[in-house]
C-alpha cells in the first residue's frame, strides 16, 4: 500500500530506496506501481528527469517461474495468448 508513495517521495527528494519483497510476483507488481507513479511525476514537471526503478530478482527464482509458466501454456500458435499484461493468470 505504501510502495507507490514511497517511490514518489524518494524521487522528489533525490533519495534511493531499497524495497524487499517476498517473491518475483510481488517484485513485478511493484515495478508497475512505482514506474507509473514516477511517470506521472515527470509529466507533471515535478522531476527534471524521469526517475527509474530497477527490480532485482534472483536468477534461480526467475528460471523457476519461467518453467512453471511454460508448463501451463496450452494455446494454439495463431491465438493471442493466455497471459494478460500484468500476468493476471499466474502460477503462484
Amino acid at each position: 500500500m505504501l510502495v507507490r508513495p514511497l517511490g514518489s517521495w524518494a524521487a522528489l527528494d533525490d533519495y534511493r530506496v531499497t524495497l524487499l519483497v517476498p517473491d518475483v510476483k510481488a517484485t513485478l507488481a511493484s515495478v508497475w506501481d512505482i514506474s507509473y507513479g514516477l511517470e506521472i511525476l515527470h509529466e507533471a514537471g515535478k522531476t527534471e528527469h524521469l526517475a527509474t526503478y530497477a527490480p532485482l530478482m534472483s536468477p534461480s527464482s526467475r528460471h523457476e517461474r519461467a518453467l512453471k509458466h511454460a508448463a501451463l501454456v496450452k494455446e494454439h500458435p495463431d491465438t493471442p495468448g493466455e497471459w494478460g499484461k500484468r500476468g493476471r493468470l499466474d502460477v503462484d
